[in-house]
This record gives C-alpha cells, sequence and structure tokens, in this order.
C-alpha cells in the first residue's frame, strides 16, 4: 500500500479517533487541520509515491528527505511524530512486520529551529522594557481614540496580566471569576472554530490565578 494511500484509508481514522501517538486523547478540530496541511504539504509530497514496505526498508532515503525539510522547516519534530505513528500503525495492524525507521527518524535534529532561536537570542527579538511601554501606550491611545474596542481593550490586558493564553482569556464567563478571592480560574478556552472547549494543556483541574 503507497504511503498516501495507507495515511487515508488507515491511519486518518485511527488518528481522527486518538488511537494513535501516546497519548491517547482525540485530536481537537484545528489539531486535526494542522495536521491535514503537515501532510499535504510536507509528507505526501516527500513519501505519497512510495509503498511503506518500501520506505520502511529504505531507512537512508528517509532520513535523507527528513533531513532536507529540517534544514527550511522549524517544526520538524512534529513531522517526525507523524511519520513515527504512521509506522508504528503500519507494525500494529501487520502492515509491515517491524518499524525499522523509528531510531533513524529520531536521528534528525532541529537545524532550522536552533538557528531561529539563536537569531532571537543574538538580534534581541523580545521587547525591551521601553518596547513594551511603548506598545501599551499605543493601545490605551487606541482605546481612547475608538479604534480599539472595549472588549479587545480588556481582553488584551486581562491575558497580559494573567499570563495565560489568548483563547483561555477568550473563553472565560463571569462564573470563572471570584470577586471575593481576587481569582480568575482557567477552565476552558476559545478555538479558531469558535467553539468552547479544553485548554491545549488539557488540565483536569481548575488553574487559578490571582488578578486583584
Amino acid at each position: 500500500m503507497l504511503f498516501k494511500d495507507f495515511y487515508r484509508e488507515i491511519w486518518w481514522p485511527l488518528y481522527a479517533a486518538g488511537a494513535t501517538g501516546r497519548i491517547r486523547i482525540i485530536p481537537s478540530e484545528e489539531t486535526q487541520a494542522n495536521t491535514r496541511n503537515i501532510f499535504r504539504l510536507h509528507l505526501l509530497p516527500m513519501f505519497g509515491e512510495y509503498s511503506m514496505t518500501y520506505l520502511n526498508l529504505n531507512k537512508q532515503f528517509v532520513m535523507q528527505e527528513l533531513a532536507i525539510l529540517s534544514e527550511k522547516y522549524a517544526n520538524i519534530r512534529t513531522v517526525k511524530s507523524y511519520v513515527s505513528q504512521m509506522f508504528d500503525t503500519a507494525e500494529m495492524v501487520d502492515f509491515i512486520d517491524v518499524n525499522r525507521l523509528e531510531k533513524a527518524i529520531a536521528s534528525i535534529g532541529s537545524p532550522k529551529k536552533e538557528r531561529l532561536a539563536t537569531r532571537r537570542k543574538m538580534t534581541g527579538e523580545s521587547l525591551s522594557a521601553d518596547e513594551m511601554v511603548a506598545w501599551l501606550d499605543a493601545a490605551n491611545t487606541d482605546h481612547d481614540n475608538g479604534k480599539l474596542s472595549d472588549q479587545d481593550y480588556l481582553l488584551l490586558f486581562l491575558t497580559l496580566h494573567l499570563g495565560d493564553r489568548k483563547g483561555e482569556s477568550y473563553g472565560l464567563q463571569w462564573k470563572h471569576v471570584d470577586f471575593n478571592t481576587g481569582y480568575v480560574l482557567i477552565v476552558q478556552a476559545l478555538k479558531k472554530s469558535g467553539k468552547v472547549g479544553p485548554t491545549k494543556a488539557r488540565r483536569k483541574l481548575p488553574t487559578p490565578y490571582h488578578l486583584f
């Protein structure tokens, strides 16, 4: 079976049901959309027309293709994870006798990501204290001039003070704010789809943030 056919007919239904990977959870709609894009943009063009058996027996070819991609794509770790899941699943359903690519895939580094991290460190891409003050002043000015709505202004400074993820601030409801203790409970997040769902970390218990 070709890599592209195994992905569509065997792996994807299992993945969407949360039956692949080490953590057995059903991926969110956003995660599934991102996964489709990774296969469409990277994995299917590289391996789609090769059979699963051929790839499993030619680890040098797989390593070479992934190494080339790692030089220009920073999120190579996620790509490697999906390749590993594909062949682990193929072994599980007896399409191959054993996953021979596991160690080969693990050996691929993340040169693009490391270069970006080094560049950020050297060029100081983080905001300085003065730049942060100027950024906040600009937000205040836009709010005073009506360019920034009250809702957006509140969410901006709420996220800044809480230090949570943007989607977690967007998912807050009044019942999550305890005015007696001054705590805000982070229990959910607003997704890109417009639906409320679990936080990215899938916290099992509410996380309190002291706000006032």
